[in-house]
């Protein structure tokens, strides 16, 4: 098996030369760490994962600016490297607002999502990748109202879905349509909910103590409630179960509420890695 899909944790560490990322698929019991050094992988402010194969990185460039690059991981040596794209300026970060940054896929196009919330409001803005032009073009601004009593919330969260992206923040949300250019707004889940993913056609939302979850059905606009603890969703028997796995020990940290996932080679990313999938037996 020289595949195998994993997801990419990146973790605390106590040397500032380097950056640690574990790569991990609980399922099959597979955990590989790899270091890189500061000057393989900078600062990482953003991730996604496109394609199913391929890993993403947005990292300011320099360091400490307002300039976003975007690295590529190269699976043929399991190093880090700049992706034939061009760099932007980002919105301003000095004001005094609390702001969010994602970038997401759709469609095997990227979107940088920037949010910024402010007392009484909440503005989202939205760069789409051509890859014809080499550009970052500016696409439609969503701008929210706040009503006194939201105006001390603190979560919310952009997914992308299909062939849409939805900003949620209780009570509100809205749905991007790339092909319009166009915001929507849709029926927003009745949940103080802390993680969110998307997976087929639905979004999943989970509060904060893992004891309710809410499922969005994209097509429908409808939400369903369950009480249960989730755990982990087996999309090969379509089920919901305890993990019932052991991970390795250390503190990870994660850019946004998902993971993102891609079929790594295995050869390479073993050859420079740490294996740790016998430790956590």
């Amino acid at each position: 098996m020289d595949t195998l899909e994993m997801a990419m944790v990146f973790m605390e560490t106590t040397n500032v030369t380097c950056q640690e990322i574990l790569y991990m698929n609980p399922r099959a019991g597979k955990y590989i760490r790899c270091s890189y050094s500061e000057e393989d992988l900078p600062y990482i402010s953003l991730t996604t994962a496109i394609s199913g194969n391929n890993f993403y990185i947005g990292t300011e460039e320099p360091k400490g600016t307002d300039h976003l690059a975007v690295l590529e991981y190269s699976h043929a040596g399991n190093v880090w490297q700049r992706a034939n794209m061009s760099t932007f300026q980002k919105p301003d970060m000095s004001r005094k607002s609390e702001i969010d940054e994602f970038l997401l896929e759709v469609d095997e196009i990227l979107y940088y999502v920037f949010v910024e919330r402010e007392n009484i409001s909440t503005s989202v803005w939205i760069r789409k990748y051509n890859r014809h032009t080499d550009q970052w073009q500016e696409c439609s601004q969503l701008k929210i109202r706040m009503p006194n009593y939201l105006r001390n919330h603190s979560y919310h969260t952009v997914v992308s879905c299909g062939p849409h992206i939805y900003f949620l923040m209780k009570p509100q949300m809205h749905r991007y349509d790339p092909s319009q250019d166009r915001w929507c707004k849709l029926t927003p889940p009745k949940l103080e909910f802390c993680t969110t993913v998307a997976m087929g056609t639905e979004i999943f939302c989970t509060d904060r103590e893992f004891s309710k979850t809410m499922v969005y059905d994209t097509k429908s606009d409808r939400w369903q409630t369950t009480n249960n603890l989730v755990y982990v969703y087996d999309k090969f028997t379509d089920t919901w179960r305890d993990l019932e796995a052991t991970m390795p020990s250390g503190e990870y940290l994660t850019p946004d509420s998902s993971l993102p996932v891609a079929c790594m080679y295995l050869p390479c990313l073993t050859a420079k890695g740490t294996d740790l999938s016998t430790a956590c037996l």
